[in-house]
This record gives C-alpha cells, sequence and structure tokens, in this order.
C-alpha cells in the first residue's frame, strides 16, 4: 500500500502491508490541515487505524494511546456538507420502523452504553435494528464505532426530532417516484456468498443500467450507474434517483 502527498508528489510505501483486494484502488482524501488535529498524538501513538470508503466520502481516523482512543471523521470535502446533502437513507435497510419501538431501542442503548446491532435485534429483526441505529444515529443520540462494529449512546440534543430525520434529499425523492411507477426493471439477479448483485435497467427520461450489492442485512455495500449524477459526482453526493429506485425493489 502506497500514500502519495499531494502537492509534493511525496510517495511513501508501506513494506509490510499486504492489500488483499481483487482490484487495484486509488482512493482520495481531502482534509491534511484538519489532520493537523492528530500531531501532538502521533508521538505517544501505540496504533493508527485509518477507514477508507471510497475518493470524496469520510475518512475516519482512530489514533490509541495507552488504551485511550481517539476517532476523528472528516468529511470528504471542506466545503461539502455531507450529513446533510449526501443522503443515503435509501440505501439502508428499507425496514419503517414506530416511534414506541425507536423510543424502546434508544432506552435499551443507553441502559447497556455500548451494543452491537445483532444484540440489539434480540425479539426482532436485524433490519429493524439497523432501522433504529441508524434514526438514533441521525438524531444524535448514537454513534457508530467502526472498530468494534458496536453502537454508543451519545445524546447530543435533549429531544427527538422525527420529522426531520425522514427528509429527503432530491435525488432520494425522484428515486422514491421512480420505484412507485414500476420505472425499475431487474435484467439480472444472482447470489455470490452473502451477496445480491442486481442489474437493473431504470426508464428515466433516458434508460439507464444501475448494478448494486446488497447484503443479507438490505444495505447496499456497492452500487454504480451510467447516469450523469453518478459519472459526475460518484457518491460524494449520496446515490443517484435510479440507484435508489433498485435499492427500494
Amino acid at each position: 500500500i502506497a500514500v502519495e502527498l499531494e502537492p509534493w508528489g511525496e510517495i511513501i510505501t508501506d513494506r509490510e502491508s499486504c492489500y488483499m483486494g481483487s482490484e487495484v484502488r486509488e482512493i482520495r482524501v481531502w482534509g491534511r490541515r484538519r489532520l493537523s488535529l492528530l500531531k501532538n498524538l502521533l508521538p505517544d501513538a501505540s496504533s493508527v487505524t485509518v477507514h477508507l470508503i471510497d475518493s470524496g466520502m469520510p475518512s475516519f481516523w482512530t489514533i490509541d494511546v495507552d488504551g485511550i482512543e481517539l476517532q476523528l471523521g472528516l468529511s470528504g470535502w471542506t466545503i461539502l456538507d455531507w450529513a446533510s446533502k449526501a443522503r443515503f437513507a435509501a440505501f439502508m435497510p428499507s425496514t419503517d420502523i414506530s416511534d414506541h419501538k425507536l423510543t424502546q431501542m434508544a432506552a435499551l442503548l443507553k441502559t447497556h452504553g455500548v451494543l452491537s446491532p445483532t444484540v440489539m435485534a434480540a425479539g426482532i429483526e436485524v433490519r429493524e435494528a439497523l432501522a433504529a441505529l441508524r434514526k438514533l444515529c441521525a438524531a444524535g443520540k448514537a454513534m457508530f464505532d467502526s472498530d468494534l462494529n458496536t453502537f454508543r449512546w451519545r445524546e447530543l440534543y435533549p429531544e427527538f426530532n422525527l420529522e426531520k430525520l425522514n427528509e429527503a434529499g432530491l435525488e432520494e425523492r425522484k428515486g422514491v417516484e421512480l420505484n412507485r411507477t414500476g420505472a425499475a426493471v431487474i435484467e439480472k439477479e444472482t447470489i455470490e456468498g452473502n451477496l445480491r448483485k442486481i442489474t437493473a435497467i431504470v426508464h428515466d427520461k433516458t434508460p439507464q443500467t444501475t448494478t448494486t450489492e446488497i447484503d443479507v442485512d438490505g444495505r447496499v455495500v456497492y452500487a454504480e450507474c451510467t447516469c450523469a449524477h453518478f459519472r459526475y459526482h460518484k457518491l460524494r453526493q449520496g446515490p443517484c434517483r435510479h440507484m435508489v429506485a433498485v435499492a427500494l425493489n
């Protein structure tokens, strides 16, 4: 694995790393000034873990100092309001969750402090638990620990605003409309391991071909589309309307 520092073109290669991926990937990360927040911790750090999603997407940096961890999450672009503009709600499990059940799940997480989705799903489906946890994170009641794959209670706001959680961006709204009108037609569907791979034609103003991979919990883990929105933005502005239409099938 190699890291290139721009704009100087300096390349640092990790000789001890072993990339196990199936294809060569280049992921661009912005925000070196923001990363300077970590400079005073690095001399005392016992380990540094970096979680990357894709170019222009958020990155997560975990610094371990004597058993105490600091995790810093950075948006892909300094000027991009990632939390509000990149709408990924449609890529999450589409199972709806009642306000009563959401309140129960919040109380359970608050009591235990830290829980995994599997433990949270005791008595309900994992898909329901993930839907509840997503809403709790959006409401500022919980946070995800990417190192341990658990959710922690983290109360930022005194009250829920469930109406605000359901606000959708333009692409998501258009995707829901396309799905309701039956515009998404599945051309090919296969099961490979724990993934459901779907190739579909979405009949918009011009037909678009969308490919998605969905895991056993109903989460979209990979997606691409032939439309101009995806070609220009990739996933930096959230999924395009055609991906949303297919994901809701």
